[in-house]
């Protein structure tokens, strides 16, 4: 028998405990798991009379059971006492990875959210050191969808972590009635999706993506967190033996596997995750754990479109590709990935342009070559209602009548002028943008009866470039003057740099173009690096000296220009030159009854009534109160329980009638 080494016994020790963790733990990390498991031996057993009843707040941890002391009732009595320079204020969350606090700071004037992590890793010297030097990288990441860290500290044998205080739950708890609207899982993918690839860049992997790591707050926005525990975490078990960091449900095949992980096993959670948005649910279930991993490892992905059977194939296909067992199977960033699902959700997205050597003089091409989009699909093979996704087909989109009639103005003659879409949230922006896209291209049967074929004359001599800047890829220079040239259908020059792109359109543009920035102020926040003030200025000079007027811009955003050039101290020149601001309201009452009218089946008047009050007259309310009553009237419902589900779907959009 060969002898037993020291090399041997550690395998076998990292071995049994990652069996161990993957027995034990279910959507939750392995300290939190032992934590819960000792809560409830603890709840079982009954305390003896004269005992005092256990704290609430006391962590212990799996390593080490706290013994008493004064570090200890301090840690036990954290509430109403200072920590650094947080005044604790309530205890907000437990578990075995960290207890959180709500705290105030006073330097700062605002409240905090403060994780004190398991008393027993300050004990332990090498952890300290490494946790202090990977605190202040992890506190280097600054993104708009990271939640930032303030501070961390040592104090009295408490560890912590200070970042910024949420309101607005967590994306689990906005999924638990069940899949997402798909409008609001693009979005959120975008900003989950930016935030990750950003990190990635960065150097840093999360190793533990799930929703309720992704927290919301109070106007629906997304932010990743917990990039430092799931790091610390790991070292913490480079401490301890244990190599297995993740959550079963969400995990790659290689964390299942004990291998090392790397950014696109992110990847493979963040299309985990994206799975359970557009469906409902987690994609593998099994009675154990461990059956849950093993799932990951060997099992073939059941279809999404079991659980959801009008799910695009093109979507479908973004999920099955992220979720690839090997990971050189899978896409290689985040940002690859958010381009593509981007591209599924909008089958009129422009496509990219190759790479290649362009010559130095790209000629002009004339409107009857320009490669536009015709819309073939009729009016009558589309959904009736259309709640959740920006509307694209200009058959499905009503009133707004005024506005159109002032964009008209601006857009039908040279030079053309600029103009501002604002209103909150869901109010219609990105759908108006698309119908100004796609009017002009909808074929003769692709009309509602009566409905007006286009709003500019001679609409075929335009070009218009849509730009959704929630797509990470047109967060890069070179990404966003490569999608320009192609909607304008000029060839990239090399390189693609700004001076290169301003010389080939200023040449080259001699027919009207309007560029349509969608989210806006994501550029100015997310992208500030690449689309910086240089970036906007030369926008701005070359729509207003060097290509006859033939160029102008409608963006769509939550705030007017000057706001969002005050806000973001970025491209002030460029938000001059918008001369016209048009502020997105509810419908006209006759807008809104020609949406209820456009029904199949025609409601009863006091239903038309009804919608009509609930809805405020706001598009996506009525689209949604439509729907629900148009399904009941196709299923034989009768009475007025479809009322209390409409009610029930509308409630995350609440913020309109405010």
């Amino acid at each position: 028998m060969d002898p037993i080494t020291p090399a041997t016994l550690i395998g076998t020790l990292i071995a049994v405990l990652g069996f161990l963790y993957l027995v034990f733990i279910g959507q939750k990390s392995l300290p939190e798991v032992l934590q819960e498991r000792r809560e409830k031996r603890k709840a079982a057993t009954p305390l003896p009379p004269d005992s005092p009843a256990p704290q609430p707040d006391t962590v212990a941890t799996p390593q080490q059971t706290p013994s008493p002391g004064p570090k200890s009732e301090r840690k036990n009595s954290l509430i109403g006492q200072m920590l650094g320079q947080y005044h604790i204020v309530q205890q907000i969350g437990v578990g075995g990875m960290a207890t959180v606090y709500k705290a105030y700071q006073a330097s700062m004037d605002r409240y905090v959210a403060v994780k004190v992590l398991p008393h027993n890793l300050a004990q332990i010297t090498q952890f300290i050191e490494r946790f202090e030097r990977e605190a202040k990288a992890i506190a280097k990441l600054e993104h708009p969808h990271i939640l930032p860290a303030y501070d961390f500290g040592e104090e009295e044998g408490i560890t912590f972590i200070a970042v910024r205080y949420m309101d607005g739950g967590t994306l689990k708890d906005r999924m638990a009635g069940g899949m997402l609207p798909l409008d609001e899982v693009s979005r959120i993918f975008n900003q989950i999706g930016g935030a990750l690839d950003y990190a990635h860049r960065m150097g840093v992997i999360h190793r533990d993506l799930k929703p309720s790591n992704v927290l919301l707050n109070s106007q629906g926005d997304v932010f990743l967190a917990d990039f430092g525990l799931a790091r610390i975490l790991s070292l913490s078990q480079q401490t301890t033996g244990s190599s297995v960091i993740g959550t079963p449900a969400y995990m790659s095949p290689e964390q299942g596997q004990g291998l090392k992980a790397d950014h696109r096993s992110d990847i493979y959670s963040l299309g985990v995750m994206l799975y359970e948005m557009v469906t409902g649910h987690v994609p593998y279930e099994a009675e154990t754990p461990m059956g849950v991993v093993l799932k990951h490892i060997r099992d073939p992905l059941p279809s999404p479109r079991t659980f959801f059977p009008d799910l695009s194939e093109s979507v479908e296909g973004v999920i099955l590709k992220a979720m690839a067992k090997e990971p050189d199977d899978r896409y290689q960033s985040a940002a690859e990935m958010v381009e593509a699902l981007t591209a599924a959700m909008d089958p009129l997205a422009t496509p990219q342009l190759g790479s290649g050597e362009a010559p130095d003089s790209v000629p002009p091409r004339s409107p009857e070559s320009a490669p536009n989009i015709v819309i073939r699909t009729p009016s009558s093979e589309l959904p009736s209602f259309i709640a959740g996704p920006p509307i694209i087909h200009p058959a499905r989109f009503f009133g707004r009548e005024r506005e159109l009639k002032r964009l008209s103005n601006l857009l039908k003659q040279l030079p053309l002028q600029n103009a501002a879409l604002i209103g909150p949230r869901r109010s219609g922006k990105t759908s108006l943008l698309h119908y100004l896209k796609n009017i002009g291209a909808v074929g003769p049967d692709g009309l509602r009866p009566g409905q007006r074929a286009s709003w500019i004359p001679e609409p075929g001599r335009y070009r218009w470039l849509f730009v959704d800047f929630q797509n990470a890829q047109l967060g890069t220079r070179d990404g966003l003057l490569r999608h320009l040239l192609a909607g304008l259908g000029l060839t990239p020059p090399q390189p693609c740099d700004l001076d290169h792109f301003i010389d080939v359109v200023s040449r080259n543009l001699r027919t009207p173009a309007v560029i349509l920035l969608d989210e806006v102020g994501v550029a100015l926040q997310r992208y500030r690096a690449e689309l910086d003030n240089a970036f906007w200025e030369s926008l701005r000079s070359l729509a207003t000296n060097q290509v006859d007027g033939n160029l102008a811009f409608v963006l769509a955003s939550h705030e007017p220009p000057s706001q969002l050039a005050q806000y973001s101290d970025l491209g002030s020149p460029f938000f001059n030159i918008f001369g016209y601001t048009a502020t997105l309201g509810p419908l006209t009452e006759a807008e809104a009854r020609e949406l209820i009218a456009s029904s199949p089946i025609a409601f009863p008047d006091e239903d038309a009534a009804w919608i009509l009050e609930k809805s405020g007259r706001w598009p996506m309310l009525l689209q949604i109160l439509c729907r629900e009553r148009l399904v009941a009237l196709e299923d034989g419902e009768v009475g007025g329980e479809w009322r209390e589900d409409a009610l029930r779907q509308m409630s995350p959009f609440q913020h309109l009638l405010q």
